[in-house]
């Protein structure tokens, strides 16, 4: 007996991927918030991080960020595939999930820029987050670049979103430089 299968539950079920991706984004940027609260906290208290926070909460930090660049360049890897099973069946639902997920990463990221000072203090974790955020901006524009590539109508609808997250990112990266790699021959 031959298999049918419906092609319009096919493109949705082609769509979770994508979506659970961006979800998993969502909930790395909420991770964040939480551990932001105790390096606000910090800030406002003693002016740097405390011992628990430096130990509990940083690395926490740098994981989500580095979390969230990973399942961006897997999103990219995907809609890269020239493959019909990821046309897109309801462009509005992924409109949504993007500005949920641009919005409340630009808050995060916007109290991360704000705790720069707290976090300057730590060395270490101050150029690591310098680093995250750069290869976070930089997948970013490679995902971008693949969504509006793959889904054109989704460019006007998440145009404003992506504007007001890129102002959030500028500043952000402009206050956590990315190290730089000095090369000294031996």
């Amino acid at each position: 007996m031959p298999l049918f299968i419906n092609p319009a539950a096919r493109q949705q079920d082609a769509y979770i991927p994508l979506k659970a991706n961006i979800d998993d984004m969502v909930n790395c940027t909420t991770e964040l918030e939480e551990d932001l609260k105790y390096v606000v906290e910090d800030g406002e208290t003693f002016g740097l991080l405390s011992t628990d926070t430096y130990l509990e909460n940083a690395p926490q930090i740098i994981k989500n960020l580095e979390r969230i660049s990973s399942l961006l360049l897997n999103s990219v890897q995907d809609l890269t595939f020239d493959d019909e099973a990821f046309d897109l069946a309801d462009s509005n639902l992924l409109a949504l999930v993007l500005y949920s997920f641009l919005n409340e990463h630009r808050r995060a990221i916007a109290v991360l820029a704000t705790q720069h000072k707290t976090l300057k203090t730590t060395g270490p974790l101050f150029d690591s987050v310098g680093r995250c955020l750069d290869t976070e901006r930089r997948a970013l524009d490679r995902f971008r670049a693949a969504i509006e590539a793959r889904y054109h109508e989704i460019k006007e609808r998440t145009a404003g979103d992506w504007e007001n997250f890129n102002s959030a990112m500028s500043e952000a990266t402009s206050v956590y430089p990315a190290p730089t790699m000095i090369m000294v021959d031996v």
